[in-house]
């Protein structure tokens, strides 16, 4: 199933944001395809917004304006869809498979037509399985609509490729076949992230993530005030940009913790950000929703010691429990995350040893993420 004219299998990946313009756990793990994809049997077009200002960048292609995809610290229903509105344009891009991101949802069902009419497989990379508990919590009544629309979006991908073993499980609970479901988890960039330096100064904690909501950043800072009232001032740096930047600035300002937490928000280079991983002993992730969490285990194959929730929704807590340089905080308050801090700062807690970041690097290193991709499009393409 190839395009007239053309020796490769021309895939088309779309997604709503990409790295560099946003860092989080998706862009990133599309980001890895621009630098170790196989060009000899895949042609891989990016479909997005138009994030860039003047040419579009190699292998990219703008298929829809830029729009604000966060408003009020959660996703923006006008920008899902007009995004989805977009993906239209997809079929002049003359795919023979289109590979999507799950989120936000809204744009699967155009891709679904646009695979209809154009006769090509629609795989979509799942992230999350979000439950309607999750959905009403996160939109209130209209929480029952998300919650159909992403029961019905099942029914949509001829292929789905799972980023954890916890979003496969949840998807054949949804009733999604499991031999439609490939397993790809992450891949790092060993080499680069060995290489890193970084001029930045180390804290004792580091965070790197969106600010949003659901990262809970706001109970660290809590903890940070708990743990001064108790004599302890532990630093903090905190890598990342979102909705919740400006209320995290004034809530450290609120809580007289200011001087010890140093915000990077104008975004950092993965050189600098794999930099103070090394730099800073203890990595903190209190999130309640991840997919995956491609910080921690960045965090793990350096030698950080690694907190994080035991939120149901937190699947980085699997990666944690992969290790014995880490812990997982059993309840999401303030009091329990200072508890935890404090004791590595009793313990007199040490970076791991060079022999122990070795074995790390074998432990949290995918070989064949990109090899697996395209063995799963062969077999999507050759099941149609």
């Amino acid at each position: 199933m190839k395009t007239v004219g053309v020796m490769k299998t021309r895939v088309v990946i779309v997604s709503d944001t990409l790295f560099p313009w946003f860092i989080g756990g998706k862009e990133r793990r599309l980001n890895s395809f621009t630098s170790t994809v196989d060009n000899s049997d895949f042609e891989i077009i990016f479909a997005t917004m138009k994030w860039w200002d003047g040419a579009a960048p190699l292998g990219h292609v703008s298929i829809s304006r830029k729009y604000q995809v966060y408003k009020n610290g959660r996703r923006s229903i006008f920008a899902a869809l007009a995004f989805a509105l977009s993906c239209f344009r997809v079929a002049s891009l003359r795919p023979d498979l289109v590979e999507a991101d799950q989120i936000p949802v809204l744009h699967l069902w155009p891709l679904k037509i646009v695979c209809l009419i154009r006769k090509v497989p629609l795989s979509v990379t799942w992230h999350e399985v979000w439950s309607k508990p999750y959905w009403l919590k996160y939109l209130g009544p209209l929480g029952y609509i998300a919650a159909l629309v992403e029961k019905w979006s099942l029914a949509l991908p001829d292929r789905f490729i799972a980023v954890s073993d916890m979003t496969r499980s949840r998807l054949i609970a949804e009733g999604v076949s499991p031999e439609k479901i490939t397993l790809i988890e992450n891949t790092l960039d060993v080499i680069g992230i060995r290489d890193a330096e970084t001029t930045l100064l180390g804290t004792d904690l580091l965070f790197v993530g969106r600010l949003i909501s659901h990262k809970r950043v706001d109970l660290l800072l809590s903890a940070l005030a708990e743990l001064k009232t108790r004599g302890a001032k532990p630093t903090l740096s905190i890598v990342g940009t979102g909705p919740e930047q400006l209320n995290l600035m004034n809530q450290a300002k609120n809580l007289g913790i200011l001087e010890q937490v140093t915000f990077y928000c104008d975004g950092l280079e993965s050189n600098d950000v794999w930099g103070l991983m090394k730099k800073c002993p203890v990595f903190v992730l209190p999130s309640e929703r991840e997919g995956y969490g491609i910080a921690v285990q960045e965090a793990l194959l350096v030698g950080a010691t690694v907190l994080v929730s035991n939120h149901p929704d937190n699947a980085a807590r699997h990666l944690v429990e992969k290790t014995n340089n880490g812990r997982i905080v059993d309840e999401q308050s303030p009091l329990a995350w200072a508890d935890s801090v404090s004791d590595l700062i009793e313990i007199g807690h040490i970076r791991n040893s060079a022999s122990k970041k070795e074995q790390l690097s074998e432990d949290f290193l995918q070989d064949n993420f990109v090899a697996d991709y395209q063995i799963s499009w062969n077999q999507t393409l050759a099941s149609m």
